[in-house]
């Protein structure tokens, strides 16, 4: 390149007085084979489109007017991305992010730098609608300036036209201005117009006009207007775009929807029927025939009657979608309130989401921030965005596309141990001569808690770099994409370990070569194999001698245990069932059926020899089973006092009652339980009394799932029933209650489980007079 540079005279003479000093401080050609020559005045680009083969010499210069804090340049440079870094003379570095976007703002003409509008008049002059400032027309060179005195009728210009006819239309906050032959004229509200906000504009096929309004929608054809609000079907306001598509259909992006118009009636669509959100901002239709619209959550593509959203990040300002344009080719570009973006949706199928290339300050943007429906494609295929901060022209033959290959650097900058700066001379003597880690590294067991700092380098973009990074040796994958530039392992077991990071950048090109740092974490002595081998045999040894030992003492113990309680539990048994029958009980109730034959009372006989019958016999089948059901006592104790009833010619009346949520058949008990105490209510409690007496037993739940067994009579009570009998002769003796209290010690023992005996104990009235006794066991209902 060099020994074409400037070969012909007639190069030399036209770039003589062109360049911006003639005194040069630094000279390079960038990738593009272009000249930078840089000085004191500033920064020169000399530009051959044949490079510098034919009389085509270019030169363009770049001074404080074009926006550089400081044109004393003193050296320039080109990094591996394409970017311009220049040093100045006191300034601080300058980037020059290249010439693809490019700014303009009131510095440079515009009436504001709040433009809400672009359209291009047939002359390719573009015309800028600003908020509250009226409209800038711009030749290519400079700024022509209208407003209110000019004709227009508002000086707030939401959304422009250009017409079959050539003539611009301008929808203001008051009606619209139709610019004509050179001069405004006006249609509002007075003519027609639904409302005076203008809000969108565009030309159907057929030649009219239809209009977005705060209010709804004005139809404009023959010089007349059909207005279209709630109450002819158009259940929308605020519109914000009008499409009209390749079928005829007319399309509105309302703040209550999507509304279509088929020529013969309204439909709207909501977010019930797919749109990501009900505020439609802009509509736009793809070469297919499918719709693209901007809301307020995201971007929803309606296709084939089916809605699918995009959405661009995980973030609010970035879903907010201003704008939607496509590009010459295709692409679609997104305008939101965290810069723009540019969306590859060529090989978009259900599934995928397209690739996307995000464009912020560091691309020379003013303002992240861009304003609704202000984007625009010209003649010459540039872009057009409205932000809050100016107007950006995208121009893509100047981008430099190659370097949208690249690929962002990456190292391991520091290793830390437990998080404090590590001398690592300290645990080794390698080091890497080109990034200074440490090498062959070996740490002990306890030396476990690694953080690892890394960069990633992308001048391009930094604030879109993203990194990926694996312990190989204990990761199974790598981790998810993130901005955070460290990453820490604490307790590593020992192991051999390489840890490898990755980087990318804002076109998502990944590094291809990982950058990494192996090291090993030895074992400590107690995780050796030899260590290992030693305390298995010990291990081994010791618990042979222990098991033998050990079951030696368990089989003396539990032999001698099991003799015991079964020992105890067939005396016992054999007591209860003794007691139970007891010749007393058996000797009266034979006298009883003796007394009813004598009498020849047949029926009292029968009931009474029956019921008899059945309680020998329960109680000697319940006699062979530890436990048997409530059920089955309950049904037990209720033939004891039919007999007992029966023989003492209804001394007494008496009650069983269980709650209703208990089932007796499924909860067991010990057999024989109840009859004991039963027994002495009546012969020890009601008997002595001169009057009728009561019995009542209760099943009741406690709490923890306890069963209460509650035995209750209305006697003398058994404080006096003892006094009585010191000096009574005794001719009924039991000893039942006694060994039940043996029995339930004895199951307290083996169960574990809480078992009590409450009683026999006093009531007393609220005169503090005896008015029965009271007896309550209480045990599980789960008891086994």
């Amino acid at each position: 390149k060099n020994s074409r540079l400037l070969s012909t005279r007639a190069q030399q003479s036209r770039l003589c007085g062109s360049l911006i000093s003639d005194w040069i401080r630094s000279l390079i050609i960038d990738d593009n084979g272009s000249l930078w020559a840089a000085s004191k005045n500033g920064v020169s680009k000399v530009s051959s489109s044949s490079h510098f083969l034919q009389n085509d010499v270019e030169v363009s210069n770049l001074t404080s007017n074009q926006g550089m804090p400081s044109h004393n340049i003193k050296c320039i440079f080109e990094d591996r991305e394409g970017s311009l870094w220049m040093g100045t003379d006191g300034k601080g570095m300058l980037k020059f992010t290249g010439e693809s976007f490019v700014s303009y703002t009131q510095k440079d003409g515009l009436l504001s730098d709040l433009v809400m509008s672009i359209v291009e008049d047939n002359d390719n002059n573009l015309w800028f609608s600003t908020y509250g400032n009226g409209i800038s027309k711009y030749d290519g060179n400079k700024f022509h300036s209208f407003s209110s005195e000019d004709g227009l009728g508002n000086k707030t210009v939401w959304t422009s036209m250009n017409d079959k006819d050539g003539n611009l239309w301008f929808g203001t906050s008051d009606g619209i201005s139709i610019y004509e032959n050179r001069k405004f004229r006006a249609l509002n509200t007075r003519h027609g117009l639904i409302s005076k906000k203008v809000t969108s504009i565009i030309q159907s096929n057929d030649g009219s006009i239809w209009i977005g309004t705060a209010e709804g929608v004005s139809h404009y054809s023959d010089g007349n207007f059909t207005n279209y609000a709630a109450e002819q079907g158009f259940n929308g306001k605020n519109v914000r775009s009008i499409l009209e598509g390749k079928n005829g259909t007319i399309w509105f992006g309302t703040s209550d929807g999507l509304i279509r118009f088929n020529g013969s009636g309204f439909k709207k669509y909501t977010e019930e029927d797919g749109l990501s959100d009900n505020t439609v901002y802009t509509i736009i239709e793809d070469s297919k025939g499918a719709l693209w619209m901007g809301t307020k959550n995201g971007i929803t593509h309606f296709s084939n009657n089916t809605f699918e959203t995009i959405i661009i990040e995980k973030n609010f300002r970035a879903n907010f979608i201003n704008f939607l344009v496509f590009d010459s080719e295709e692409n679609l570009w997104a305008g939101t309130n965290n810069g723009i973006y540019s969306l590859d949706i060529h090989d978009l199928d259900d599934n995928s989401k397209p690739t996307m290339v995000h464009y912020t300050n560091w691309e020379g943007i003013n303002s992240l921030e861009t304003n609704l429906n202000g984007c625009y494609l010209d003649s010459k295929d540039n872009l057009w965005f409205c932000t809050t901060e100016g107007v950006v022209k995208y121009d893509k033959s100047k981008t430099k596309f190659a370097f949208q290959n690249s690929k962002p650097l990456i190292n391991i900058a520091e290793v830390s141990l437990f998080l404090d700066n590590t001398d690592w001379t300290q645990y080794t003597s390698d080091f890497n001569e080109a990034s200074g880690l440490p090498e062959n590294l070996d740490l002990q067991h306890n030396q476990n808690h690694l953080t690892f700092h890394y960069a990633g380098i992308s001048h391009s973009n930094p604030d879109k770099v993203n990194y990926k990074f694996i312990l190989e040796g204990f990761d199974n994958e790598w981790s998810p994409v993130s901005q955070s530039n460290s990453a820490t392992y604490s307790n590593l077991p020992p192991g051999t370990y390489t840890f490898k990071v990755i980087a990318n950048n804002k076109y998502n090109n990944w590094t291809e070569i990982p950058s990494e740092l192996s090291f090993i974490i030895s074992p400590p002595f107690w995780m050796t194999w030899w260590f290992y081998l030693l305390s298995a045999i010990s291990t081994v040894l010791i618990s042979i001698g222990i098991y033998r030992w050990r079951m030696s003492v368990i089989k003396r113990k539990m032999l001698t245990k099991r003799v015991i309680q079964k020992s105890k539990m067939l005396i016992l048994e054999q007591k209860a069932l003794n007691a139970s029958m007891n010749r007393h009980f058996i000797f009266n109730a034979l006298n009883s059926i003796q007394y009813y034959i004598n009498k020849e009372d047949k029926k009292s006989a029968n009931n009474y020899l029956t019921n008899f019958a059945k309680l020998i016999r329960k109680n000697l089948d319940d006699a062979q089973s530890n436990l048997i059901s409530l059920s089955d006592e309950l049904e037990r104790l209720e033939l004891y006092l039919s007999l007992e009833n029966m023989r003492f010619k209804n001394k007494f009346d008496y009650e069983i009652k269980i709650e209703k949520d208990l089932d007796p058949t499924a909860i067991k008990i010990p057999s024989m339980l109840l009859q004991p105490f039963v027994e002495n209510s009546i012969w020890h409690g009601i008997l002595p009394m001169d009057k009728k007496g009561n019995v009542s037993i209760n099943i009741v739940r406690g709490e923890n799932e306890e069963l209460k067994l509650q035995i209750e009579d209305n006697g003398i009570g058994v404080d006096t029933s003892i006094r009585k009998k010191e000096n009574q002769r005794k001719d009924h003796t039991s000893k039942g209650t006694h060994i039940t209290r043996g029995r339930i010690d004895l199951m307290k023992k083996m169960s574990k489980k809480k078992i009590t005996i409450d009683g026999p104990k006093e009531i007393k009235d609220e005169q503090n007079v005896t008015s029965g006794t009271k007896v309550e066991i209480t045990l599980p209902i789960n008891y086994n």
